[in-house]
C-alpha cells in the first residue's frame, strides 16, 4: 500500500504491523578456527501457498534446527523429525538423510517443509 508522507507537514510517525509473515534462521554451531563449516546450508526457501518449503544441504546423518518467527501455527511437516514451540514461533528439528549421496562438498541436498495455515 503506497503512502505519500512527503505531503504531511511537521513531525509524523507511521506504525506498520504485518502479522502473517514468516522469518526463519538456521541455528548454527560455532565455527572452529581453520575448520570447515558443518552448518546447514539453505539453497532455496519460501512460502508456497500455506506451506513453507526449503531446499537444504547438510552432512548426511547430521542433525540441524531452524527457528521460525511467525504468529502462524505449524501443522504437518515433511523432511523433519519434530516441531518444538518457542516464545516467538517454533523450532523445526531435522536431519540430513543418513543414506543420501553426498555432493562433491560432502553435503547432501534434501527437502523439508512445514504447513502454516
Amino acid at each position: 500500500m503506497p503512502l505519500d508522507i512527503a505531503r504531511f507537514e511537521g513531525k509524523r510517525s507511521v506504525t506498520i504491523r504485518y502479522h502473517r509473515g514468516v522469518d526463519f534462521l538456521p541455528v548454527d554451531a560455532p565455527l572452529e578456527r581453520s575448520a570447515p563449516s558443518r552448518n546447514l546450508r539453505v539453497i532455496r526457501a519460501g512460502l508456497r501457498g500455506e506451506g513453507f518449503r526449503m531446499t537444504l544441504e547438510g552432512l548426511p546423518g547430521e542433525r540441524y534446527a531452524v527457528d521460525f518467527v511467525t504468529a502462524r501455527k505449524p501443522a504437518e511437516f515433511t523432511g523433519a523429525e519434530r516441531i518444538e514451540p518457542t516464545a516467538k514461533g517454533f523450532r523445526l528439528h531435522l536431519a540430513a538423510p543418513a543414506d543420501a549421496k553426498p555432493l562433491a562438498s560432502g553435503f547432501a541436498r534434501f527437502e523439508a517443509g512445514v504447513n502454516l495455515p
